[in-house]
């Protein structure tokens, strides 16, 4: 991981601290559900790969709005789909009709 990724990484921590009023426990359950699986700085862009594209985003994009403007950087998502996880855990039947 370059420096520059870590002080990217650092940003985006500080934001969610911020949204969860500094209660950190929030803060790691929330980074943990968003999936990022890894993020580039390219000039002033942040490309942030992620398996839940959608929280991330935020209801009519509220939370990347916020994000962009916070860490200064224009956000482009990509989603992650070939993770392990979504394999192991087992589509009820029902689901499938």
């Amino acid at each position: 991981m370059t420096e520059k990724q870590k002080e990217l990484a650092e940003q985006i921590g500080l934001f969610y601290l911020a949204k969860n009023g500094g209660d950190y426990i929030k803060t790691r359950e929330e980074i943990e559900r968003l999936g990022i699986k890894d993020i580039l700085p390219v000039k002033d862009i942040a490309i942030i790969w992620t398996t839940r594209p959608g929280l991330l985003i935020g209801k009519r994009g509220k939370n990347i709005l916020a994000l962009e403007y916070f860490i200064h950087y224009k956000i482009h998502i990509i989603e992650e789909m070939d993770d392990i996880l979504d394999y192991l855990i087992p589509i009820e039947l029902e689901d499938l009709e």
